[in-house]
């Protein structure tokens, strides 16, 4: 087994994380128990899980990227924060009071509370409601959450249990340390006339190159025919198109027409196109279920369709590509 690792495709990774944190910013003023918890989720998604969402939608632009604590008393040397990030920052922490600017890692080991003898880190807070509360996983867990238990059922601010309340916290000083990114992203997105919508071009995998067929003249295209919203279309005299099915050599079209005839077409095969028609088969072959089975093979120079198992029609394939194999001039 190939362990390789494709590499990530950028563009999706940022329009994920604009999208994620966007999510976070609408969810984080709701007191509706199921937005809280999914804000552990989204936090988990941008801060914690595999290859951190946050780091890699960073990797293009580079903005700059510090969480913040206060900090009481004099600090020990300069601190500069970037302009970026001091727009989305409180102008004044308060008396005695600045702000220190750390990095994600030492952020989510953050000491944000305590209960007797038990720390508890922004790591801990996150996971704690994304694992256990019902972000992600449902899970109560051993031993180890008791101090999690604890906290969320005894102890009360403002009017919710402490648990949300801390994750208040994080989520406000999350959205600050990641906004200089999302600007960043969204003016490299206008200036590649591009937007943060998903198309159903994005794809998690940067671009990677097509394989070449090993043998282009011998193939087998099997597909179902099946519609979610008109489940006995077989039996209908309704014009029904089903989605095309394509690669970078063919493309795959059915459509039945209001005479209950498919038509089937494979275009581009070996550079030419390919045209069938066959009455629906009798509904009491069809399984509901499965749909029609429809089946196209060929093994140059013969093509054949097949409906539900049955051979309906067979024609004469030819091969209109360039020759490739032609010797080059010197």
């Amino acid at each position: 087994m190939n362990s390789h690792k494709q590499p990530i495709n950028l563009r999706f990774a940022e329009k994920l994380f604009l999208h994620v944190l966007k999510d976070l910013a609408q969810r984080r003023t709701s007191t509706y128990l199921y937005d809280r918890i999914n804000c552990g989720r989204l936090l988990r998604q941008l801060l914690i899980d595999g290859d951190v969402l946050t780091l890699v939608a960073n990797r293009r632009v580079r903005a700059p990227l510090f969480f913040t604590l206060t900090k009481y008393g004099e600090p020990k040397r300069h601190i500069n924060i970037p302009e970026e990030c001091l727009k989305y920052l409180i102008k004044d922490p308060g008396e005695c009071a600045y702000l220190q600017p750390v990095k994600m890692d030492n952020y989510l080991d953050h000491r944000i509370a305590n209960y007797g003898d038990n720390d508890i880190s922004v790591r801990d807070l996150i996971k704690y409601v994304a694992n256990n509360y019902g972000g992600v996983h449902l899970d109560p867990g051993q031993d180890d959450k008791v101090k999690m238990h604890l906290v969320d059922q005894t102890i009360h601010v403002n009017g919710e249990g402490a648990i949300f309340a801390l994750l208040s916290s994080v989520i406000v000083t999350t959205l600050a340390a990641l906004y200089p990114i999302r600007d960043a992203l969204l003016e490299a997105l206008l200036a590649d006339n591009d937007k943060m919508l998903f198309g159903e071009e994005s794809k998690v995998i940067a671009s990677i190159p097509i394989p070449n067929s090993t043998n282009e003249k011998v193939g087998t295209l099997s597909v179902w025919l099946k519609s979610k919203v008109d489940q006995e279309w077989y039996k209908s005299d309704k014009q029904k198109s089903f989605p095309p099915m394509k690669n970078h050599l063919w493309e795959l079209q059915i459509h039945k027409d209001e005479s209950r005839q498919l038509h089937v077409n494979l275009l581009g095969l070996l550079g030419k196109d390919y045209a069938f028609t066959a009455d629906v088969p009798d509904y009491k072959t069809v399984s509901p279920q499965h749909g029609v089975h429809v089946l196209i093979a060929w093994d140059y120079p013969v093509i054949t369709l097949y409906l539900q198992g049955k051979e309906i029609e067979r024609k004469e394939m030819e091969d209109l590509r360039p020759n490739e194999t032609k010797a080059k001039r010197p």
